[in-house]
């Protein structure tokens, strides 16, 4: 762009020499004193340059890539939720699963607002667990699977599986009415 410009000034100069030489007695450019006079031309385009748009090239996931689709909210229940098996009594056999949550009581005090535990309460419904334990890290959790969350000590079984223990209090969490009563759960 700045050559055609360039070129443009130059042929502009050259134009104007030819045309102003014709008009000029050869006699007269003797006695003027030979001084360039100073010239400033200012050139605007009239149109913009504008930048090629280059195409990103489509790459295709082959058989060993996945695309992993973003996550659309956040739900540290639903985050940080461990699928564990729960066995008989004699350790042989695998009966299901059970889920594992462990959060500090202070942080699901803080985290845990009712949006969060309705999501939670659908999400579970959906994974064929046979029960859930967030445990506290005190000694205490929640113990449940719908809509009733006993408060409880939390212990573990023979077999390392942890469960709910004595009742210290509830949540009861109502999806239908996206309401969570918090009055019984005694912390």
């Amino acid at each position: 762009m700045k050559k055609i410009i360039i070129a443009a000034v130059i042929i502009f100069f050259i134009f104007v020499g030819i045309v102003g030489s014709m008009d000029e007695d050869p006699a007269d450019k003797k006695r003027q004193v030979t001084k360039k006079p100073k010239v400033t031309v200012t050139v605007r385009p009239t149109v913009k340059p504008t930048k090629k748009q280059t195409k990103k090239p489509t790459v295709k996931p082959t058989a060993k890539q996945t695309i992993k689709k973003p996550k659309i909210q956040k739900n540290v229940l639903i985050d940080t939720l461990q699928k564990r098996p729960v066995i008989n009594g004699m350790g042989d056999k695998v009966l299901g699963k059970y889920g594992y949550i462990k959060l500090i009581k202070s942080n699901f005090k803080l985290l845990c607002t009712d949006k969060v535990l309705i999501d939670f309460v659908d999400f579970i419904s959906k994974q064929n667990l046979l029960y859930v334990i967030i445990d506290f890290d005190d000694g205490t959790g929640l113990h449940g699977i719908d809509m009733i969350w006993s408060y409880c000590e939390i212990g573990k079984d023979s077999h390392d599986v942890f469960e709910g223990g004595p009742y210290l209090g509830d949540i009861r969490i109502y999806t239908d009415s996206k309401k969570v009563d918090r009055s019984h759960a005694g912390f």
